[in-house]
């Protein structure tokens, strides 16, 4: 079996030599004050990472063999209602884009209705980099409540 590490015991065992290499007589308290508190910040900090990182709202990606860049890419509207309800998923589109980079049709392949709305409604107003031709572009757009 596989054992991780937690970071923040990691961090506590190098203050622990750290401050045990440069002791203060009577400041035992103080070093047991200040490794808990940083133990209990980096946690902390930690958390707020995760959280941020699982928060982003809704991410768009373009799949298959897409040959054009997007150039200019509108985020979608998070549906307030269906967010506090915790509804969410992943919305895939097939849009046109013309040889100016303009999306000129989007059509709706799958995911929740509300959100394919919102999400279509977004890439019609992307622009991608301007081409010699038209070409189709397959994306999905996931929405994390």
């Amino acid at each position: 079996m596989i054992q991780q590490s937690n970071p923040a015991d990691s961090v506590s065992a190098a203050l622990d030599i750290k401050l045990k290499n440069t002791a203060i007589p009577g400041c035992s308290r103080i070093h047991q004050l200040s490794k808990a508190h940083l133990t209990s910040a980096l946690a902390l900090l930690l958390a707020v990472f995760s959280l941020a990182a699982s928060l982003q709202a809704q991410e768009a990606r373009t799949i298959g063999k897409n040959t054009r860049k997007v150039a200019t890419e509108v985020k979608p509207e998070y549906p307030a209602t269906l967010r506090k309800a915790g509804i969410g998923g992943t919305v895939r589109l097939h849009a046109t884009v013309l040889p100016n980079g303009n999306v000129s049709k989007v059509e709706i392949v799958g995911g929740n209705p509300i959100l394919a709305e919102s999400a279509a409604k977004a890439v019609m107003q992307w622009k991608y980099v301007p081409a010699d031709w038209k070409t189709n572009a397959e994306i999905e757009v996931a929405f994390h409540p």
